[in-house]
């Protein structure tokens, strides 16, 4: 049997630290019994941390990297971060250096070797306002947080002091909101949060000491731009209780706590993170419990009852597996189960592009399975439409040059190119995935049938984001096509005000795309995500998992 097939699985990483201190901080011993000039030693263990991988209903799924001292291994676990090129970059506090893995945990070498500010910690990809990423690592131990170039490794900017002084700043976790500035909880010498803006370089406090959580730790922001962080504390250090504030867009701590913790079920939260891993658009609250070496479970933000416990979602005792002291929490895409046997063609210079050649005359039919994993929330429109050649041009179908023939070639960023792309998608290779987490709305093998696909052809992938909020009951998908090419025929890009309901058109072609940004990633086996978030608006989360696929020809 030939098939189109829709393949997601979604996996959770959480850095197993197993190591319950990693530095004694005491200013008054500064220079003196091992301590630096800044009062800190090093207590940590090295070779015990693991990075663990789970399913998303919590149960345990193997170890991803194993414990040990070699290149491969991460001797302190700290961070994680899944990168745009499809890799998960792993902060080694041991050896100070980044290093990269594929989706299947495999070591891909070092984005840096030794040479990351001491101690670090967390580990954040983003971009600035003209697209170029940047990666960013804190330094637990007042080294502050230095940015690099992502495609280079070059040292672009080091925010080393507390705003406004010349104390060094210790930074443990990062994160960014939707307008793309960096966000920086400062602790040990001041407990703030700092606000970085990539385009101009400044810093500055956006959430003062005197409001902000004892050793803030873990940042995440909600769909309106709220932010919830954590604190490092807890009984066990002979702090006060755990809790998880809540702040405004502009920084005001709000009067109730998103988690009072009041049953001391926490006890010391490293990482806080919102994620939707059951496919239904609404977002949970996953907490990692140091202390207590599990991930906790809270209802998100946009519940009845925000911040109510359900509990240990992942622990030793109802997971399997081996967790201690859980550090960085990521959710990456999955693997595919079956490899497949034809090659896409990956035109020079574009990272995401994706071309396929049909060999010969192919039957083309989908697995009712697969489609109801796709993780996507919003209502989404995928295709392919027919190329002119392997490099991705198609031809001018609406003479966008205005010379009178409708036989030229329009390349990938040329004006006009959405339009005459839409215009030759293949009609019954079109599928509606995601609709908002309503996936009685996902295309079924019954409504895809068979389809016939000539040899000889090129075809690569689209998807419209939110294509699927054009159809009306009884509408065709191909419809929704045509209303789209109606309403937004220059594939205008989305704005941080629409970009929940906007529907733009996303090509395997970076340089296709109104936001000039990749939109589709390989994880591997031939299998291939899209991206249905802006990419130049500070709110993709790039999991390019909202639309991931396998094609099969035999």
């Amino acid at each position: 049997m030939t098939g189109l097939n829709f393949l997601l699985r979604d996996s959770l990483l959480v850095a197993s630290v197993n190591n319950f201190a990693i530095v004694d901080y005491q200013p008054d011993k500064a220079g003196t019994d091992g301590y630096s000039d800044l009062g800190f030693r090093k207590v940590y263990t090295p070779g015990l941390s693991t990075i663990n991988r789970y399913n998303v209903d919590g149960s345990f799924d193997g170890i991803f990297i194993s414990a040990g001292l070699g290149d491969a291994n991460i001797t302190v676990a700290s961070g994680l971060t899944l990168g745009p090129d499809g890799l998960v970059y792993i902060n080694d506090q041991g050896a100070n250096s980044v290093k990269k893995y594929d989706v299947s945990g495999n070591f891909q070498g070092y984005f840096l070797n030794g040479t990351t500010p001491d101690t670090p910690e967390e580990v954040v990809i983003g971009q600035d306002g003209t697209n170029d990423y940047s990666l960013y690592v804190s330094s637990l131990t007042g080294d502050g947080v230095k940015r690099y170039d992502f495609e280079t490794g070059t040292l672009l900017d080091h925010i080393a002091f507390i705003p406004g002084t010349s104390t060094p700043l210790s930074a443990a976790l990062m994160e960014f909101d939707r307008d793309g500035n960096l966000y920086i909880g400062g602790v040990f010498s001041t407990n703030q949060v700092i606000k970085y803006n990539p385009d101009t370089k400044l810093a500055e406090t956006f959430i003062a000491s005197d409001i902000a959580q004892l050793i803030p730790s873990g940042i995440a922001f909600d769909k309106v731009g709220n932010l919830y962080n954590g604190t490092f504390s807890g009984p066990t250090f002979g702090l006060p209780p755990t809790t998880i504030a809540q702040y405004s867009p502009t920084g005001q701590r709000l009067d109730v706590n998103f988690v009072d913790n009041s049953s001391n079920e926490l006890d010391i939260s490293s990482r806080v993170r919102l994620f939707d891993l059951n496919d239904d658009g609404a977002t949970e609250f996953y907490v990692s419990n140091f202390g207590g070496s599990s991930i906790m479970k809270y209802l998100g933000p946009d519940t009845n009852t925000p911040g109510a416990s359900e509990g240990a979602y992942i622990s030793d005792s109802i997971s399997g597996g081996s967790l201690s002291n859980p550090g960085g929490l990521i959710s990456i895409p999955g693997e595919a189960g079956t490899k497949i046997n034809f090659t896409p063609i990956q035109s020079d210079g574009n990272l995401g592009s994706l071309t396929y050649k049909i060999g010969n005359t192919s039957t083309v039919s989908l697995d009712q399975q697969v489609p109801n994993l796709t993780n996507a929330l919003f209502d989404n429109l995928i295709g392919f439409y027919r190329l002119a050649n392997a490099q991705g041009a198609v031809i001018d179908i609406n003479d966008a040059n205005g010379n009178g023939s409708i036989e030229d070639l329009l390349n990938p960023g040329d004006i006009g190119y959405a339009s005459s792309a839409l215009g030759q998608y293949k009609t019954d290779v079109l599928l509606r995935l995601g609709a908002e987490g309503d996936t009685n709305k996902n295309t079924s093998a019954a409504q895809f049938g068979d389809v016939l696909i000539n040899g000889g052809e090129y075809y690569a992938p689209f998807v419209i984001a939110n294509g699927g909020n054009l159809l009306e009951p009884g509408d065709t998908l191909a419809e929704g096509i045509a209303k789209f090419l109606d309403i937004n025929s220059q594939n205008t890009a989305a704005t941080v005000d629409n970009f929940w309901t906007h529907e733009v058109a996303y090509f395997s072609f970076g340089v296709a795309n109104p936001d000039g940004v990749e939109h589709l990633r390989s994880y591997g086996n031939n299998v291939f995500g899209f991206e249905d978030l802006p990419g130049n608006l500070g709110v993709s989360d790039f999991d390019f998992n909202d639309a991931v696929f396998q094609i099969i020809f035999a």
